[in-house]
């Protein structure tokens, strides 16, 4: 079941066999290979890390705006017209304009 013809503390056993062994340049310039890459991943990780920050920040401000939008209105339901005036600036040219258009159909009745 088990082979025990080599022993586990025996350098043999730790070593692997002649054909597979790598020099002292291989593994010099494999390990230098590593490091090219290793310092790659780095760079595409501090670009991403960059931007998911990026993206946080941008997140928060796209947040921060639609609820400015969003935001009930202080004008207890009078009405679109009434708020778009507000909105453009100046509620009191909205709120004639909203008299003049419910004047007309009660002149043109009348008429």
């Amino acid at each position: 079941m088990f082979n025990f013809s080599r022993t586990q503390g025996s350098p043999a056993a730790a070593e692997p066999p002649e054909d597979r062994r790598e020099t002292r340049a291989e593994l010099l310039q494999r390990i230098q290979h590593l490091m090219e890459k290793n310092s790659r991943f780095e760079l595409r990780f501090r670009d991403v890390v960059g931007a998911y920050k990026s993206v946080l920040k941008e997140k928060a401000a796209l947040e921060q705006t639609v609820a400015a939008l969003t935001t009930p209105d202080d004008g207890g339901g009078e009405g679109d017209a009434a708020n778009a005036g507000a909105r453009a600036g100046s509620s009191d040219e909205a709120t004639v304009t909203l008299a003049e258009e419910q004047q007309k159909p009660a002149a043109a009745a009348a008429a």
